[in-house]
């Protein structure tokens, strides 16, 4: 079961847990995330399911059905009571009495990220498969303004600094690890 996510409120969780340094990996990621588990559910529909995070939140109930009946499990109403850990306000807080799904999680992006951090994640994300998953934040006529473009060009340059940095401790700690895994990425 892939669970696929609105690539722009993936980007405002990550900017509230201040990793902004992290979009442009998530962008590749997404991007090769979705392809790859488009691949998967085209090649072996009997054992890949891709689900909606929004879907599963906003349509608990026929969501979970769905994938009971995808794992043949009976579906049990309770099962949509599960407990509310990880919030982005205190990421590492594994135990909650808040029970449920929760909305407010969803499409917030409008309220996190800047109009310049939404241009840059808007750039990278494949059009094609925002389109298609996600037909509705996807705008064909999606203006990247000009007086955006130093403000993305920055972040892209921190983003690209830290993959370079993270690759290089990499290197020194195990060079042929580093370079096999920047091999199968790249390929």
């Amino acid at each position: 079961i892939f669970l696929v996510r609105n690539p722009l409120d993936l980007a405002a969780s990550i900017k509230v847990r201040s990793w902004q340094d992290a979009f442009l990996r998530m962008v590749c990621g997404w991007n090769k995330g979705i392809r790859l588990a488009e691949r998967y559910q085209n090649q072996h529909p009997e054992i890949f399911l891709l689900i909606r995070y929004e879907d599963l939140v906003c349509s608990p109930d026929i969501t979970l059905q769905k994938i009971c009946n995808f794992i043949e499990v009976e579906f049990d109403s309770d099962y949509i009571q599960i407990p509310s850990v990880n919030p982005k306000e205190n990421p590492y807080k594994l135990t909650s009495d808040v029970r449920g799904m929760d909305r407010s999680r969803v499409f917030g992006y409008r309220n996190v990220l800047t109009p310049a951090e939404e241009t840059m994640i808007r750039i990278g994300i494949s059009p094609i498969l925002l389109e298609k998953f996600y037909p509705e934040i996807f705008s064909p006529y999606y203006r990247i303004l000009l007086r955006y473009l130093p403000s993305v060009m920055y972040i892209t340059l921190l983003g690209t600094n830290r993959i370079i940095g993270d690759h290089l401790q990499m290197f020194f700690r195990n060079p042929r690890y580093t370079v096999e895994k920047i091999r199968k990425r790249l390929g």
